[in-house]
């Protein structure tokens, strides 16, 4: 269960086209895994919700949280408006997130659109591992963190829809080139559910210890709503508490 923190912005600016960076001085000490995500009230009287926002970052010693988040609806626009010494509140972290990872491990990072920017908390946490990232986005335009993501990754293979940056195409492509070449220990992924259920029938022959963090429209962030529910083999799970990291192998893709 997650802490009713209220925070202050200290940075809300512009990653990439229509993407947002937002920066908040949170608690200090909080216990954080990567793949975890935090409800956040939206500034806005008609939305009634808090919104969830994976969590980009988070620095247990100062406290500062990062989010990546689209301007998609309503509740974005209105979250890209807020400034710098705002107030927002929010309820973190919530969730199950990635295994914890040891050392020297070869780890697949597979991250679609806004679903890339949960990796980065992957490799600031376990920064010993050899890291191979594909990340996938519709234009150079719409990738952030370039230049993190490159400097922390063993090796990294961008994809855009349009081949505007690295391969042309889907990020599965040259995934699925680079698991004939070499089997991770691990493979994290986050993105939309089409990606993800690719990535399942793609490896579910190999042996690698693969986890998903699903995309779900989410109500209550606690478990009480069930709006978020996912299939999985074992039945319906509430994936913002029994998730929204499960292992690949658990998780039904219609």
């Amino acid at each position: 269960m997650g802490k009713e923190l209220k925070t202050t912005i200290i940075d809300n600016k512009a990653a990439a086209r229509d993407i947002f960076e937002l920066t908040l001085q949170t608690e200090k000490g909080l216990e954080f895994k990567p793949g975890q995500f935090a409800n956040v009230a939206v500034p806005e009287e008609s939305l009634l919700l808090k919104r969830p926002f994976s969590i980009n970052d988070y620095d247990a010693e100062t406290g500062i949280m990062t989010f990546i988040y689209k301007v998609i609806g309503k509740g974005t626009k209105a979250l890209s408006k807020i400034k710098s010494g705002d107030s927002v509140e929010i309820l973190a972290p919530l969730g199950k997130g990635f295994p914890v990872l040891g050392t020297q491990n070869t780890v697949f990072l597979v991250g679609g659109g806004i679903g890339c920017a949960p990796m980065e908390s992957v490799m600031d946490a376990y920064p010993s591992n050899d890291y191979h990232t594909f990340l996938g986005f519709d234009t150079a335009d719409s990738i952030y963190h370039e230049k993190m993501f490159t400097e922390k990754s063993t090796k990294i293979v961008f994809t855009t829809i349009d081949g505007t940056k690295g391969i042309r195409g889907l990020v599965t492509a040259p995934l699925s080139k680079a698991l004939t070449e070499k089997k991770p220990d691990y493979l994290f992924a986050c993105g939309p559910m089409p990606m993800l259920k690719a990535l399942k029938d793609m490896i579910d022959a190999e042996k690698i210890q693969a986890y998903v963090s699903v995309e779900e429209r989410m109500g209550c962030g606690m478990g009480g709503c069930a709006v978020c529910a996912c299939k999985t083999i074992g039945g319906y799970k509430k994936a913002c508490v029994e998730g929204p990291v499960f292992p690949m192998s658990e998780v039904v893709f219609d």
